[in-house]
């Protein structure tokens, strides 16, 4: 995945308010690999994460050719205030 195709992939998930980390991108080929890990609070039914996740992969797919997007799911850390 060239500079301009990474950066309009960061953009994409900017713009769907996703929260992730540990972004990877490779290309074998004609094909496209997209791996990272999102974060959402942990009280979030099953059924509705999967939808979001769905939503993710079927909008970079339908931006990028010959991509498989693989997304892992992790319970949002929440930030403890400095008085606990």
């Amino acid at each position: 995945m060239g500079s301009r195709e990474y950066d309009n992939l960061v953009n994409m998930l900017k713009d769907m308010n996703v929260s992730y980390h540990d972004l990877k991108t490779r290309k074998a080929g004609h094909y496209r690999f997209v791996d990272f890990h999102i974060e959402m609070k942990g009280d979030i039914q099953l059924n509705n994460v999967h939808q979001f996740c769905d939503t993710i992969e079927e909008r970079l797919k339908r931006e990028f050719s010959n991509l498989e997007v693989t997304i892992h799911v992790e319970p949002l850390q929440e930030k403890k205030n400095d008085s606990d």
